[in-house]
């Protein structure tokens, strides 16, 4: 049996050198919606790993060692069939196998590399194969002791972990608030729901939000609809709901000098879904909207656009505010017209 096919590993091996958090950079924490229940980063990592396991892979870089005086060069070889593409990639001293795997790893630096695995042999042809493994660090890293991560920096030679992202998995943003570093774990979590951990801002969330609000606003529409300005409502409100999002965690530039929140107050005000203390305009286009429906359907119509209302003036929205939303919306749904 081909070993490489007991390559389904149930946690990440341990690492001869510190590397940050598998949920990312700057985050806080408690905020993160996992993608699947109970699911963290590195459990997302493993389950990646497993799926794209060596054997598994359709391509393959063919790594072999060139001998040279007190050591090798590792060589790349490029085309099989033209010995004369072959790139050398550096040369390490000896047949140190921990060296050769940085040299590795630091060459394929800032590639995306996930349908492809490295194999290293002792000669061109491949007749002997030294080792292999998928680009990641737990695997270009596997075997290589701390005391030799040690030795090898004081040859200047390192792996650059922070260009070992072969697979993309972190996405990486400066916070809009306060400028911080951000990162989060693309695998594990909705990217949306990544808050700054120093100030609270939603660095891929506010494009998401503001650009939402940009398209129905009255300046860039000519005009702007009740319809269109409920749609964008109750979207921006569920989605909200959903992360357990404030409003004022979005930053982003819009017309007419309008925050985020002052924004979404404005197109509440001329939604078909506003509730007014007085029966105004805004609640007689609900009501026309709900004129076919039994009295119970509109009463928790009503019921429901006053909740959003509510949620829309503190500007913090919940789970509940999402349920309200989605009621709302099948309602007017139904009896559209």
């Amino acid at each position: 049996m081909n070993p490489l096919a007991l390559y389904a590993p149930s946690a990440l091996p341990a690492l001869p050198v510190r590397i940050g958090s598998l949920d990312g950079l700057n985050l806080d924490l408690s905020a993160l919606k996992p993608r699947q229940p109970g699911q963290n980063g590195e459990r997302a990592i493993v389950m990646f790993r497993s799926r794209y396991a060596p054997e598994r892979l359709p391509f393959r870089r063919h790594y072999w060692l060139k001998s040279c005086e007190g050591g090798y060069t590792v060589m790349y070889a490029w085309n099989l069939d033209k010995p004369r593409t072959d790139i050398p990639f550096g040369k390490v001293e000896g047949d140190d196998l921990a060296a050769i795997r940085i040299v590795i790893g630091n060459q394929a630096a800032d590639h995306r590399m996930t349908p492809i695995r490295w194999e290293l042999y002792e000669d061109r042809e491949g007749e002997e194969l030294v080792a292999m493994g998928r680009f990641d660090a737990w695997s270009l890293l596997q075997g290589v002791a701390e005391s030799d991560i040690h030795r090898l920096a004081a040859k200047g030679q390192v792996p650059n972990l922070e260009r070992w992202d072969y697979d993309d998995i972190f996405m990486d943003k400066p916070c809009p608030g306060c400028g911080a570093s951000m990162s989060v774990n693309t695998l594990a979590y909705n990217i949306d729901s990544a808050r700054c951990a120093k100030c609270g801002k939603r660095p891929f969330l506010s494009p998401l939000i503001t650009g939402r609000l940009e398209r129905a606003l009255p300046s860039f529409t000519r005009g702007n609809s009740a319809k269109q300005a409920t749609e964008c409502v109750l979207d921006i409100v569920d989605y909200l709901g959903f992360l357990g999002a404030d409003i004022a965690d979005v930053v982003g530039e819009l017309p007419g000098g309008l925050n985020p929140h002052a924004a979404l107050k404005q197109l509440h005000a001329s939604s078909t879904n506003a509730e007014a203390p007085s029966a105004g305009p805004a609640l007689a286009r609900l009501e026309a909207r709900l004129a076919g429906c039994d009295q119970a359907t509109r009463m928790t119509a009503m019921g429901a656009a006053i909740l959003l209302r509510q949620a829309v003036e503190r500007g913090r929205f919940e789970e509940a505010d999402a349920a309200a939303v989605n009621l709302l919306r099948t309602i007017l749904r139904r009896n559209a017209g």
